[in-house]
């Protein structure tokens, strides 16, 4: 895992402008998300008020972090993409991070455009260069299929992106509303990287459990594209095969995944994430399925999209972030984050993850305490990893 690490860093640092347009990206975009998860925090306790939180976070952070990162793995993956394909994202992310605070300042609907304009173009970019440089890839085998994979992922990332300029203009709808604007960003990408990535992978390289990968993540693949379809037109069988391909994909992660322990203490807090990752996957993807296919149930009434979308962007992609960024991510502050985020604050984490994801129940049993401790301790769990993050990643030498 070391080595692997050390390759995956000195390639990216040897790639200057990869790594100047994915740190400008990331920050900018981490710098929203934590925006977002504040207001979301400050909605729940009564004190914000404005609905900016879904448009900042699955419209804006969460494309952006992703396509930040994943622009750092394509030089391990493909090839050093062409400088000129990294200029948006190292020259609008510091304007789409400063447009996007004046639009939380004044809710300014107009300025939207502007930041649909920006991500879209960012992300087109990056995806651009890696369909480029695909003909030229000596990439065989395993490698090159899931080369196209990944690349097929941005290219779904791209087309999510193209909701806010369309929405603005009226030819789509641009306000995330439903747990496939989660989906159709995260999903396909998370399983491109993380079924040739992950330490547990790196023993399936032999031709059979290469397929296997494969497969996973070609399901994760079409249900993001049935994601994206789904937002566009609201058609509920796009919506139904959409949901079941990302269980079949998360569960059939979780069979390979779950029993794999190798007991390394290094890499203890990362596997607690990635496998607590899982577990928050297959609770998302199976209450997705029940509202879809028994809607009737007793226990139905319990179960509300607001909980699946929060359990799939918090606990399924939030916890992947955490366990990836604390490996990949050659920059400051995200290289402190292993010594930043140990095992008691991976818990902290998911407590608070589990308090919010409640919250709708929480909030009908027990009107106003419980309700409301979702946004106190997400907000003191924020409080407590910037701050570690500010220590370990600048204050210590």
């Amino acid at each position: 895992m070391d080595r692997m690490i050390q390759n995956f860093r000195s390639i990216m640092r040897g790639n200057r402008p990869v790594y100047l347009a994915s740190r400008a990206l990331v920050t900018s975009s981490f710098i929203l998300g934590v925006l977002g998860i504040a207001m979301g925090s400050l909605q729940i306790l009564g004190i914000y008020r404005a609905s900016l939180h879904p448009i900042i976070m699955v419209s804006i952070a969460i494309p952006g972090v992703i396509v930040g990162v994943a622009t750092l793995l394509i030089p391990a993956y493909i090839s050093t993409p062409p400088w000129i394909s990294m200029i948006p994202a190292l020259l609008l992310s510091p304007a789409l991070l400063a447009v996007s605070i004046v639009y939380i300042a004044t809710w300014e609907h107009d300025l939207l455009l502007y930041i649909g304009i920006m991500i879209s173009i960012i992300s087109i970019s990056v995806t651009s260069s890696c369909l480029y440089m695909l003909r030229s890839s000596r990439a065989r085998g395993f490698q090159r299929v899931m080369n196209y994979l990944f690349t097929a992922s941005l290219a779904v990332i791209s087309s999510h992106t193209l909701t806010l300029p369309l929405g603005f203009l009226g030819l789509a709808p641009y306000y995330p509303s439903n747990r496939y604007w989660v989906m159709a960003p995260t999903i396909p990408v998370i399983f491109s990287v993380m079924m040739r990535t992950d330490i547990y992978m790196r023993r399936w390289y032999s031709e059979k459990s290469s397929r296997i990968a494969i497969i996973v993540s070609i399901t994760a693949l079409i249900s993001g594209i049935s994601a994206n379809i789904s937002i566009y037109t609201q058609w509920i069988y796009t919506q139904l095969f959409s949901d079941i391909l990302m269980a079949l994909s998360i569960y059939l992660s979780a069979i390979l995944m779950l029993p794999i322990s190798r007991g390394w203490a290094h890499i203890r807090v990362y596997e607690f994430l990635v496998k607590v990752a899982l577990i928050w996957g297959l609770i998302s993807s199976a209450i997705a399925i029940i509202i879809d296919l028994a809607p009737s149930l007793w226990f139905s009434a319990y179960l509300s999209e607001d909980l699946v979308l929060h359990s799939l962007a918090l606990g399924f992609a939030g916890n992947i972030f955490l366990a990836y960024s604390r490996y990949l991510i050659p920059y400051s502050p995200f290289t402190a984050m292993a010594r930043a985020v140990d095992l008691y604050v991976a818990l902290l984490a998911n407590t608070a993850i589990a308090s919010r994801i409640l919250h709708p129940i929480l909030r009908s049993f027990t009107e106003p305490f419980l309700g409301i401790s979702a946004g106190l301790l997400t907000l003191i769990l924020l409080g407590v990893i910037i701050a570690r993050l500010i220590k370990e990643g600048f204050l210590r030498k």
